[in-house]
């Protein structure tokens, strides 16, 4: 298994894409929906060609959304929210994984990334041993990840009231 990554800045790429080809969904895009920042719309075209994966690190994050809830009705939502994304192919965090990981996190700190992004690092790890892509609200959190296929999701433009409009 070769896992060496290059020391050239990794370029954000288009996945291409087969009924096979998994598609991880970064714990933002859940989030989006949730707080309608994206259109459903926009996301299902993305995953639509795609096998929509998950992952421990996403499947916690949205837990600990969860467990935070400020109300009753928000924790719901979010429980339901992630009974959804259990029902789709977890993804293996195995010994591969975990090897991807260091070589990816030393990397970017070698290209001298300075804020911790543990998380991302973890999830770009997971979609380059399982030959997925990322479907995610920000793209640049991984454009230093070389070889990794990253799609990104536009924010929706919210519409702003002017005063003494209706």
């Amino acid at each position: 298994m070769s896992v060496a990554a290059s020391s050239q800045t990794a370029s954000i790429t288009t996945p291409t894409s087969t009924a096979q080809t998994p598609l991880l969904i970064d714990t933002n895009i859940w989030i989006g929906l949730e707080n309608e920042e994206i259109s459903r719309q926009a996301v299902l075209g993305a995953v639509e060609p795609f096998e929509m994966v998950t992952s421990p690190i996403v499947l916690g994050e949205l837990k600990v959304g969860v467990e935070l809830a400020r109300s009753a009705l928000v924790r719901e939502s979010r429980r339901l929210a992630l009974d959804i994304v259990l029902k789709h192919r977890v993804l293996e965090q195995s010994i591969e994984v975990a090897l991807r990981y260091g070589i990816i996190a030393a990397h970017v700190r070698q290209q001298g990334a300075v804020r911790q992004r543990t998380n991302d690092l973890w999830l770009a790890a997971a979609a380059l041993v399982h030959k997925a892509a990322i479907l995610t609200m920000n793209p640049r959190d991984f454009a230093d990840v070389p070889g990794l296929q990253v799609q990104g999701v536009q924010r929706v433009a919210r519409r702003v009231e002017q005063p003494g409009s209706q």
